[in-house]
């Protein structure tokens, strides 16, 4: 995952998004919450989730993912956007509460 990470870093367009998460969430899956390979899948959904903060499916794997290895805190503000509606342009209001 961590070279895929940097795959990501270097050529994002390179498959499609789903098959990165789909790799992210194979990395989440049946490990140790302070294994590397679940730290390189994390840190791989980030990155996703700012290349495509639109993405609410996206977004809420990695609040999951967050919660799971105890990130409260950036879980929180995750599902705190997720509830947010939506304005009528389809993007997020970006006000700061």
């Amino acid at each position: 995952l961590q070279l895929r990470l940097r795959w990501f870093n270097s050529a994002p367009n390179a498959v499609p998004l789903q098959r990165w998460t789909t790799w992210a969430q194979q990395g989440l899956d049946g490990t140790d919450k302070n294994s590397q390979e679940r730290q390189a899948a994390v840190a791989l959904l980030k990155a996703l989730q700012q290349s495509s903060p639109q993405e609410h499916n996206l977004m809420q794997l990695l609040a999951d993912a967050l919660e799971d290895q105890g990130d409260y805190r950036e879980a929180a503000l995750l599902y705190k956007q997720l509830l947010r509606p939506e304005s009528p342009l389809g993007v997020n209001d970006q006000r700061v509460t």
